[in-house]
């Protein structure tokens, strides 16, 4: 469970009151004591975890209790659910690598590893939200003879304002500079000008130099000497054309040009900026920095001082975000086309007076499934942990594939394309991953259809009893695979020829089910002529099939709250539960939905995540604030986002996608213990 607001975290902590009052042994007492005294006179946050027998909590001063909103009743605190770095910092902050050096390091520590944990993290407050950014420190201060720790003591140091001055610093050092006249930028405001210095001498950020231009000597300070590794010292002269040989020679023409052109006819005080790649002499490392510069006559000679700064990141960041706009572009464009589609042909569909009933119903099926399929293929692009979450079933493979490639039949007859499957196998049932197979399945096939410009694909099935190993075999007599796409083939997105149709995912996707389902895909050529892609994936006997009564869709005398904002939605989803047996009370809303559930009795809660008014995080933290045990299932659409885990944090039960599928229902509800009066 996750402490998710102040409220829950108040009442969790107001329940382990009692728990929470236990008194440390003697030993930690001791540290205790000298702690109050010789850190109680200042604002010195401090804590202390024992470790040999409570692990699991920790007890600090008062001033860290006030800093951080603890729960002022206790002495000491759970580190699961009130720790800063344990609680808050692993569920608010994003930035995975630091939340991750972090807890790295942290255990560590406790393995005696290293010797001190030093390391800064942001907290966000719970009652204003505001952002602190703290300094820990921490040390052992008793080990076991395996050299775990016993006791273990840290402590904090509010660095939020230096934090914040250091932001203000690096962002507006630049804009300073180029506003600096020839008396500011040699004297400047001395306590702006020592900050700037020691912001660049601890992160290496920039440099300052002087340029004599008509000796063609350069004067570094002390960074630009120790950064550029060449043995110079600061407030020495050095011929500047050691300094243009650390310039890449790719760009060494454009710079040296682009120099001469901005400084040829400087007057004093104008100044310039260029950006320019240089190569470290000690590390050999190519980094990007922003040259700014000013004249000035000292003299009579003419002299050009000013600072670089380090903008390899930005520039990193920049041609990223290029890469991934044009990257977005196609993407957008090729998934526009395969929503497009079979919207237009549902459309069309709607519209057909003419055909039979039975046959548009089968009609407009085929294609949702299809678009269906197209948004279940980029949710594996998007998030490829939740194939995870699926389980593997006693089904028949060979039905499986069938059930997989029937609906693609039409597709290859509209490509002048013969489909054929063969496999020697019977129906018997084996423990396999049926979603992840059958979407395997739909991808290899489809992506041979659209891309291979051949006139036959056959599928081929068959399993070693031996190995426990199954074998799938998709080959075309087409044109095969390009060597140029040999490299890129199952990245997502990345098709031969972007004028065919097909998501550009579907490599992707089989290649990622493949290796889910812990087998493995693999291409080469065809005897046929064209591609061939076999998959392996392990499969074992079953004991006997899984009975089909065991997910009969039957509710019978369940009482359903349905909360669900989209009115033609709330009416099939309705109209499927009542034929199911079940009481189905609706609500259009989340807010609807609290008022009804306070009035009435209801087995289960089923709701949509995206509502107005109340949505259905707000909907599920409000239900669970009355009642805790009613199971509540979500339904979504949002297939792409983090939405599940965030709904479950709240206390809902499960998740289920949009459509609402009886038999998962049904399954669902068989795990979470729940009959009908059936």
């Amino acid at each position: 469970m996750t402490c998710n607001t102040h409220r829950d975290y108040l009442l969790i902590n107001s329940h382990l009151l009692g728990f929470m009052l236990k008194a440390p042994r003697p030993e930690v007492q001791k540290y205790i004591e000298l702690f109050k005294k010789t850190l109680g006179f200042s604002d010195t946050l401090w804590w202390i975890i024992d470790y040999k027998e409570d692990p699991g909590v920790f007890r600090c001063s008062k001033r860290m209790v006030e800093a951080f909103e603890l729960d002022d009743t206790a002495d000491r605190h759970s580190i699961e659910l009130t720790c800063p770095i344990a609680g808050n910092y692993r569920y608010q902050v994003a930035e995975a690598p630091a939340r991750s050096k972090i807890f790295d390091e942290y255990h560590q520590l406790l393995n005696g590893d290293i010797e001190e944990f030093n390391n800064q993290f942001p907290y966000s407050l719970r009652q204003t939200g505001a952002v602190r950014h703290f300094n820990s420190r921490a040390l052992v201060l008793e080990r076991d003879d395996q050299g775990k720790a016993q006791i273990m003591y840290g402590i904090l140091r509010d660095i939020s304002e230096s934090v914040d001055n250091r932001e203000r610093l690096l962002e507006n050092s630049h804009i300073m500079m180029t506003m600096l006249d020839e008396k500011e930028a040699l004297i400047g405001n001395l306590e702006a000008e020592l900050a700037r210095d020691a912001i660049c001498q601890e992160h290496d950020y920039g440099y300052k130099w002087v340029l004599d231009l008509k000796r063609k000597l350069i004067q570094p300070d002390a960074v630009l000497a120790r950064w550029q590794g060449m043995g110079w010292q600061a407030g020495h002269w050095y011929p500047v054309e050691q300094l243009h040989e650390s310039i890449p020679l790719s760009h060494y023409q454009s710079v040296t040009n682009e120099l001469k052109t901005k400084t040829a006819n400087l007057s004093e005080s104008d100044s310039f900026f260029i950006e320019r790649p240089l190569t470290r002499d000690d590390t050999g490392e190519t980094v990007w920095v922003k040259l700014y510069g000013k004249v000035a006559i000292q003299n009579g000679e003419r002299l050009m001082y000013g600072q670089a700064i380090d903008v390899t990141e930005q520039i990193n960041r920049k041609r990223e975000l290029e890469t991934l706009l044009e990257r977005q572009r196609s993407m957008f464009a090729i998934l526009g086309h395969e929503l497009r589609t079979p919207a237009a042909a549902i459309s069309m569909l709607a519209k057909d007076t003419a055909s039979p009933k039975d046959l548009l119903l089968d009609q407009i099926h085929d294609v949702s499934e299809g678009l269906l399929t197209v948004l279940e293929d980029l949710r594996v692009v998007i998030a490829p942990d939740r194939a995870a979450e699926y389980k593997p079933v006693s089904k028949s493979p060979k039905d499986i594939i069938e059930r997989a490639i029937r609906p693609l039949s039409p597709l290859a007859h509209q490509q002048g394309v013969s489909l054929t499957y063969e496999s020697n196998l019977n129906d018997d049932h084996h423990q396999v991953y049926e979603q992840l197979l059958r979407q395997s399945v739909t991808n290899l096939v489809k992506n041979a259809i659209v891309h291979s410009k051949g006139t036959q694909i056959r599928v081929n099935l068959a399993i070693d009893s031996k190995h426990n190993e199954a074998t799938l075999t998709i080959e075309d007599d087409g044109v095969g695979l390009p060597s140029h796409m040999i490299e890129t083939v199952y990245e997502p997105f990345i098709k031969g020829n972007n004028s065919s149709d097909g998501s550009g995912i579907g490599l992707f996707v089989a290649k990622e089910m493949a290796e889910r389902m812990q087998g493995e895909l693999a291409d080469s050529a065809s005897s046929l002529g064209g591609a061939k892609f076999t998959l392996t994936f392990p499969v074992e006997r079953a004991q006997q099939a899984e009975s089909r009564a065991t997910t009969r869709a039957d509710l019978t005398g369940l009482r359903v709250l349905l909360a669900e904002d989209d009115l033609l939605i709330r009416t099939l989803t309705h109209q499927t539960l009542g034929r199911a047996g079940a009481q189905v009370e609706v609500a259009e809303d989340g807010k609807v939905a609290l008022g009804k559930f306070e009035r009435g009795q209801f087995d289960l809660v089923l709701t949509d995540i995206m509502m107005p008014e109340l949505d259905g995080f707000g909907l599920t933290r409000a239900l669970r604030e009355l009642d805790k045990t009613t199971p509540i299932i979500a339904l979504t659409a949002a297939v792409l986002g983090e939405e599940t885990d965030r709904i479950q944090d709240l206390g809902a039960t499960g998740v289920l996608p949009k459509p609402i599928n009886l038999n998962r229902l049904m399954e669902t509800l068989q795990e979470l213990g729940i009959q009908s009066a059936a």
